[in-house]
C-alpha cells in the first residue's frame, strides 16, 4: 500500500509541476498597440482626353508618411515543441492615418487646369493576417516572427480629384519580443517591413475635357510599436 501511495504522490508531483511549467503565452490573446510608421508611396497618373488618342502621364513627386500609428488584434499560440510556439493572429488600424503632401506636374493639350496640382494621401484601416513562429527565452519571455499578408486603402485627392480610394495589398514581415507580467498580462515591441505591391484605381471624369483617369499606386513602410496584451 505504500509504494502505491508513493507512486501516486509522484504521479501527481509530476502532474503539478508540468501544468506550473505552462507557458504563459499559451491560448487566446488580445492586445492593442501604439506607435510610429514611415510609409514611402509613388502614384503613377494617366489620363484619357474626349475625342483623342493616345494616354498622357502626369508627373507625381511624394512626401513620406510619417505619423503616430495604432492597432488592436488578438490570435492563438499553440505549443508546437518544448520551446517553440506557433501563432496565428489578425490585427488592424481601426482609424484612418494623417496625411502627406503630394504634387502632380500635369500635361494635359487643351484642358484648362493648372500645371501643378498640390495634393495629399492618407492610409485607412491597415490589417495583418499574420502567422508567428515564437521561441521561448524563459517562461516569461518569448521572442518571435512575424509573416502576414496585409491590406490597407490610400486615399489620395488633389485641388481636383475628388478623394479616391485605392485597395493596395502586400506582405509583412518582422520580429518581435514579448515579457510577460503578473495576471495574465504582457508588454510587447515589434518592428514591422510592410510591402505594397501595385494597384490601380480609375476616375471617371474628374474634370472636363477627361474620358478617364487612373492612379497606380505601391507603397512601402517600416513602423515601430509597442503595447500591452491579455492571454486568457
Amino acid at each position: 500500500m505504500k509504494k502505491l501511495q508513493s507512486f501516486f504522490l509522484i504521479i501527481s508531483f509530476t502532474f503539478i509541476g508540468s501544468t506550473s511549467a505552462q507557458s504563459v503565452f499559451e491560448g487566446y490573446f488580445l492586445q492593442g498597440a501604439i506607435g510610429y510608421t514611415n510609409v514611402g508611396s509613388s502614384f503613377n497618373q494617366t489620363s484619357t482626353l474626349l475625342n483623342q488618342t493616345g494616354v498622357y502621364p502626369q508627373n507625381f513627386s511624394t512626401d513620406n508618411l510619417s505619423v503616430f500609428t495604432g492597432n488592436i488584434g488578438g490570435g492563438y499560440n499553440f505549443r508546437v515543441d518544448p520551446k517553440w510556439l506557433l501563432g496565428l493572429s489578425i490585427d488592424f488600424m481601426p482609424t484612418t492615418s494623417g496625411s502627406a503632401n503630394s504634387k502632380v506636374t500635369t500635361n494635359l493639350p487643351g484642358i484648362a487646369v493648372p500645371n501643378s496640382l498640390i495634393g495629399s494621401y492618407q492610409m485607412k484601416n491597415p490589417l495583418n493576417l499574420s502567422v508567428m513562429p515564437g521561441y521561448e527565452l524563459s517562461s516569461t519571455q518569448l521572442i518571435y516572427g512575424k509573416i502576414a499578408l496585409s491590406i490597407a486603402s490610400l486615399i489620395y485627392s488633389d485641388q481636383i480629384t475628388p478623394p479616391t480610394s485605392v485597395l493596395v495589398g502586400g506582405y509583412t514581415l518582422g520580429v518581435g519580443y514579448k515579457q510577460a507580467l503578473e495576471n495574465h498580462l504582457y508588454v510587447f515591441a515589434e518592428g514591422l517591413y510592410t510591402n505594397f505591391v501595385d494597384y490601380t484605381a480609375n476616375i471617371n471624369g474628374p474634370y472636363a475635357g477627361i474620358a478617364s483617369t487612373s492612379i497606380n499606386v505601391k507603397a512601402l513602410g517600416f513602423s515601430a510599436l509597442v503595447g500591452i496584451g491579455y492571454r486568457f
